[in-house]
């Protein structure tokens, strides 16, 4: 009896180290790898954050799965985007989702403006997405983008600093939606929470 109660205890501990496991397999906490700011002021270089993994794992599509989070309007995501680099087949990029499928979208001198889902167009006197989370200095007031319905399976994303860099009389802009247009959530890598930074 003795030998069972033993084999009963390590079975149950083996049972919460597999959950704890599945736990971080599907969210794991990872260093930011970039290497400019293009998040910021929300996320900075040498920031650490949470990755809820999302999208291209089908293991978590049903939702209740661990791990999972639907994604929103507002979620800071990493997505994974087909663009040559010397070091993969595809960049790993972030961004803010600002509208969600079906959703309008636009935006006029460098602001952003919204519409739910169903609305027949944006009325630009009302709904200017309010992004007081960000300074003036960070974006781009030559910024327009026409309005576009957000199709099914996608989302809108920008980055929090909106400016491009100038480098080598180059000018180089964010990569997200503005350039790339509606981002397939199948590409969403998962959604960042900040751990540590200033």
């Amino acid at each position: 009896m003795h030998y069972v109660r033993r084999y009963v205890g390590y079975v149950i501990v083996l049972v919460i180290v597999g959950f704890i496991a599945l736990y971080f397999s599907r969210c794991a906490a990872t260093h930011l790898p970039v290497d400019h700011d293009q998040m910021s002021p929300t996320f900075k270089p040498d920031d650490w954050a949470m990755l809820h993994k999302s999208g291209r794992d089908p293991s978590t599509v049903a939702a209740g799965l661990v791990g999972y989070e639907p994604l929103e309007r507002g979620d800071v995501v990493r997505f994974a985007y087909g663009y040559p680099s010397y070091d993969s087949d595809e960049e790993v990029f972030m961004g803010r989702i600002l509208a969600m499928e079906g959703e309008r979208v636009a935006i006029r001198k460098g602001d952003v403006y919204w519409a739910p889902v169903g609305a027949e167009r944006i009325n630009f006197d009302k709904n200017r997405v309010s992004e007081s989370h960000l300074s003036k200095d960070l974006l781009d007031p030559n910024l327009h983008f026409h309005e576009i319905v957000v199709p099914r399976g996608h989302v809108f994303l920008l980055t929090d600093n909106r400016k491009a860099v100038e480098r080598k009389n180059v000018k180089l802009y964010k990569i997200d939606s503005r350039f790339l247009g509606p981002i397939p959530t199948s590409l969403i890598v998962g959604k960042l929470t900040k751990l540590l930074g200033d």
